[in-house]
């Protein structure tokens, strides 16, 4: 909400752009499919890789906002293998 009426939106997305380009690693959950079950899977995918990256000492961050704005997801969704691939959860 801050962010819409205090217009930080700009500054916000500079400063997350620095930190995703200072990032080791980003990754795409991504599916052909855009439905309730689907997301599910996704999100139960992600908990197994947070894990897995936390038993090896690594840690994980969402990036949702990349996926939540339909000019942000229809661009990462136009960088990925093969047609119909729908970003459903992005990390670094």
């Amino acid at each position: 909400m801050a962010i819409t009426y205090l217009d930080l939106g700009h500054s916000t997305a500079r400063r997350d752009a620095r930190i995703l380009a200072s990032s080791p690693v980003f990754g795409v959950l991504w599916a052909r499919r855009y439905d309730r079950a689907t997301w599910l899977r996704a999100g139960q995918l992600f908990e197994r890789l947070y894990l897995v990256a936390t038993m090896h000492g690594l840690s994980l961050q969402p990036v949702s906002p990349i996926v939540q704005g339909p000019s942000t997801r229809a661009a990462l969704a136009a960088l990925l293998r093969g047609p119909g691939a729908i970003p459903l959860q992005t990390f670094r």
